[in-house]
């Protein structure tokens, strides 16, 4: 960490908005749900699609209001480099449940997939995309007018690993990364709006049933193994990110750490979402309870109306055979 000394002391200006805990914490809190609720999807055969696809609508919104919010303070009032990485990590915090979007399937909604949904999440990652090209194609330059000078060896945590923002072999594969990200970005938000405007986000008219018949066990094993890299993935940036604040508390100046307004806020607006989740998680939970139930009594009614048909047919029988008896007597 020697290159990280070189960095003089409250060398960049705190930005509690950005890098503050409850920034980040709301955005961890978001995804975590997102993940446990993929996994309750799994474990009670697909009842929480429609709670995933809501907490994913979600975190396709703050992606979005993220990074238009950067543009606008890196051209406006300046954004220093170490802060724009903190956003490119929460992006990639975000990413990481918009994964659990490509396995799903909901039988009751007739459109596969969900162009709608999709369109947005491609719009976002689009903005995601297009801000990390932004920042390390002007990586040297970036923050020129609110941290103390350029080119700052900024460290980023990956995997274990520590690699410095003013290295060309860092930069490079970054550009590498998010060119590819939003080519494919951009590609799947054509394909959706193409989607959107010629056939409609519901797809009136076509019967789907025999398609989701036979996508549903492949969709069902790429949902499974998107839980476990957005659970990998999550672990991996949250950790690097916390990893990264700590480092940076020796050169970014005080009051980082302070709660604003906009921390608060973005709490309390958390807390909402989360009691929903949990009251629609109870409310499936006895949902399925009572279908259970119902189910049961059904197969126990039948298994009496069989019983007794057989006896009836039985009793038929035997009074037949004695009437057959008295007349031959």
């Amino acid at each position: 960490m020697a290159e990280v000394v070189t960095i003089l002391p409250g060398c960049i200006p705190a930005n509690p908005d950005i890098a503050g805990v409850g920034i980040r914490v709301t955005i961890y809190l978001q995804n975590a749900v997102c993940a446990l609720v993929g996994i309750w999807t799994i474990a009670r055969r697909r009842e929480g699609i429609p709670l995933i696809s809501a907490q994913i609508t979600g975190i396709t919104l703050t992606t979005c209001a993220l990074f238009l919010s950067a543009f606008i303070q890196s051209r406006s009032y300046g954004l220093s480099a170490y802060h724009a990485i903190i956003l490119l990590n929460l992006g990639w915090v975000n990413f990481a449940s918009s994964l659990l979007q490509t396995g799903i399937v909901d039988p009751d909604n007739t459109s596969l997939p969900d162009s709608f949904s999709f369109f947005w999440m491609h719009a976002s990652m689009g903005l995601f995309a297009g801000f990390g090209l932004w920042f390390w194609a002007t990586v040297d330059t970036f923050g020129s007018t609110i941290q103390c000078k350029t080119g700052l060896p900024i460290p980023i945590c990956i995997l274990g690993h520590t690699y410095f923002g003013n290295s060309s072999a860092t930069r490079i594969a970054f550009l590498v990364i998010y060119t590819t990200f939003g080519f494919n970005s951009v590609l799947g938000f054509i394909r959706s709006g193409s989607t959107l405007i010629t056939s409609g986000a519901i797809f009136e008219g076509l019967d789907r049933t025999a398609t989701l018949s036979d996508v549903r066990s492949s969709r069902m094993f790429l949902y499974v193994y998107g839980v476990i890299i957005d659970i990998g993935l999550l672990v991996g940036v949250i950790v690097g990110t916390e990893w990264m604040v700590h480092d940076a508390a020796s050169f970014v100046q005080p009051g980082e750490s302070q709660w604003t307004y906009g921390q608060t806020i973005s709490v309390f607006l958390l807390v909402p979402g989360v009691l929903g989740v949990i009251r629609d998680m109870a409310e499936e939970e006895t949902k399925r309870q009572r279908m259970q139930r119902s189910t049961l009594a059904e197969q126990q009614l039948d298994t009496i109306e069989r019983n007794g048909g057989s006896n009836g047919s039985h009793r038929g029988r035997n009074g037949k055979s004695e009437v057959d008896a008295g007349d031959k007597m």
